[in-house]
């Protein structure tokens, strides 16, 4: 589920704008929202396995329009997936990843490196 539904349909919850604005705030907060997210895109993986492992209908035209069916959903939530935990389910990177975090600003005859 959504958060935004989640909070609409829990009247003691705020609303998913006062959740975002906490999480945004406050760096706890963040920390387990973003492993909540991870949780959740682990979750998603699973769901998109099993949706590839199910029968299809004994009917061709029904089998077309659901394997149709599947790979929308399927891309969707992978699209997903890649968005809010696109370093799997420890959200983090591997601690190996050697790429520089650089970044070079030139303009006319000045440049400067902020690292």
């Amino acid at each position: 589920m959504s958060l935004a539904r989640i909070c609409r349909e829990d009247s003691e919850l705020p609303s998913d704008r006062t959740v975002l604005r906490h999480i945004q705030e406050d760096d706890d907060a963040y920390e387990a929202y973003r492993k909540a997210q991870a949780i959740r895109a682990e979750r998603l993986r699973d769901e998109i396995i099993d949706l590839i492992e199910l029968p299809l209908p004994d009917d061709p035209k029904m089998a077309s329009a659901e394997v149709n069916r599947r790979r929308l959903e399927a891309d969707y939530k992978d699209k997903f997936i890649r968005q809010v935990a696109s370093n799997g389910l420890r959200a983090r990177k591997d601690e190996g990843d050697d790429t520089p975090n650089a970044i070079t600003l030139s303009w006319g005859n000045g440049s400067v490196e902020v690292s």
